[in-house]
């Protein structure tokens, strides 16, 4: 005799998350559609004096004047390499809007929980950590950007890179 299987709840759904993806250097990463207000090519911007590392300039858009931060510099990578592909990603978080400067956007897709990994400490500190969530996805490791963290970063006029993954330690070989 076979046991009996639990009977699953009738129209049960397992919560999807829409988010934009984007490559920064080689690293994939992605923010919720909720957030992205519009999607740039990048436009002339004004520097400001004594502004955080990370950020550019700003621009005035749509009434609002708004950072565009440098995800490059952000993590540690080279300067953007100027490009058709280079987009900034204007977004509103807790802290008002920024322009997330990237390489390339490369789509707009939906995961769920089973795609959800544990995000790994890379540094120490949440400046460093840089993200809340990593999705496996479509062969590839995205990860969602941390806005408090880069919002903290650009308060603190700090630069803290994620380090490689396979880089080794100060202190050598455990």
């Amino acid at each position: 005799m076979q046991p009996k299987r639990a009977a699953q709840p009738q129209g049960r759904q397992i919560a999807e998350l829409s988010l934009v993806g984007f490559r920064v250097a080689e690293g994939s990463f992605a923010v919720e559609v909720s957030i992205v207000r519009e999607i740039l090519a990048p436009t002339p911007l004004v520097t400001v004096p004594d502004a955080a590392k990370i950020v550019l300039g700003v621009i005035e858009h749509r009434g609002h004047v708004v950072p565009i931060v440098d995800l490059r510099r952000r993590f540690g990578f080279g300067a953007l390499a100027a490009g058709r592909r280079a987009k900034w990603i204007v977004v509103e978080g807790g802290a008002g809007w920024l322009g997330l400067a990237v390489d390339e956007v490369t789509e707009v897709f939906r995961v769920d929980a089973s795609h959800e990994r544990a995000a790994p400490r890379v540094g120490p500190g949440d400046v460093a950590q840089g993200f809340t969530k990593v999705y496996a996805y479509d062969g590839r490791l995205v990860m969602q950007l941390d806005l408090k963290a880069l919002s903290r970063a650009i308060e603190e006029n700090t630069i803290t890179p994620l380090p490689a993954l396979d880089a080794p330690s100060k202190d050598g070989p455990a």
